[in-house]
């Protein structure tokens, strides 16, 4: 299925700068504060971190266990791992899942 679903380096590379600049932008928001649009969880928050989850995979994430992310994506995930997004992501798994 992974092989089937490859967008092939072109267009990986093309769509992983996407991402990059879409956490860029998150950082900009969590900066001066503890959620996207304040300090309050939001459906914006719930919306970007089960979004952003299956690539770091929460501790506290129910699933995590089962994803296997293609030998491409986790080099691509360790370029993130500085990303202060990863980490507020991982704390809003903590701190909001029981």
């Amino acid at each position: 299925m992974i092989t089937g679903m490859d967008l092939g380096v072109e267009q990986g590379l093309a769509s992983f700068k996407i991402v990059k600049n879409e956490i860029a932008w998150l950082e900009s928001l969590i900066k001066s504060h503890s959620y996207l649009t304040g300090e309050h969880i939001t459906r914006a928050d719930i919306t970007a971190a089960a979004l952003i989850a299956p690539i770091i995979k929460p501790k506290k994430h129910p699933t995590a266990h089962l994803i296997i992310l293609p030998p491409r994506i986790k080099q691509q995930v360790k370029q993130l791992e500085a990303s202060p997004v990863l980490n507020w992501v991982e704390q809003l798994y903590q701190s909001h899942r029981s």
